[in-house]
């Protein structure tokens, strides 16, 4: 069994293997993936980071508002 290792791809891109340029594909899909990856985190890095802040800061600015304006109390 031939893994995909690059003696393996360039051996069989001299020798026109069609392994090797199946291996080849698929080293650059998985190297294409991970710039996606890269470049998609760089750019929802701003919107993940406005998301978290607004769900760390709407309880608090919620607890100061029930603590400004407080609840009728049910009980009397």
């Amino acid at each position: 069994v031939s893994h995909c290792t690059w003696p393996t791809i360039i051996f069989s891109l001299i020798t026109f293997n069609s392994f090797g340029l199946y291996c080849l594909l698929f080293s650059f899909l998985s190297i294409l993936v991970s710039i996606f990856f890269i470049v998609s985190t760089f750019i929802f890095a701003p919107f993940s980071f406005i998301f978290t802040s607004v769900m760390v800061i709407l309880p608090v600015f919620w607890r100061w508002c029930l603590n400004m304006f407080p609840r009728p109390d049910l009980n009397s």
